[in-house]
């Protein structure tokens, strides 16, 4: 199984070092969904400049701005 790392774009880069090991793209993707939306619960004023990027053996294979992936209610 491949690793994906998930990175957390804005002005700056917060880049996933450890990553973690999924089956394939669409689980890498729905982890980075709870990813993006247990940061959205903290403090940050506002989450609409950020992007998440999954990348696979270095290429990005999502890219989800946060956005358009508002928490479930």
């Amino acid at each position: 199984m491949p690793r994906y790392r998930f990175t957390v774009r804005n002005d700056e880069l917060i880049e996933d070092e450890d990553g973690a090991i999924m089956p394939d793209d669409q689980d890498a993707r729905a982890y980075a969904m709870q990813i993006i939306h247990e940061l959205q619960k903290g403090e940050e004023a506002t989450w609409h400049s950020y992007t998440m990027e999954v990348l696979r053996e270095g290429r990005v294979v999502w890219r989800i701005p946060f956005e358009v992936s508002e928490p479930p209610s």
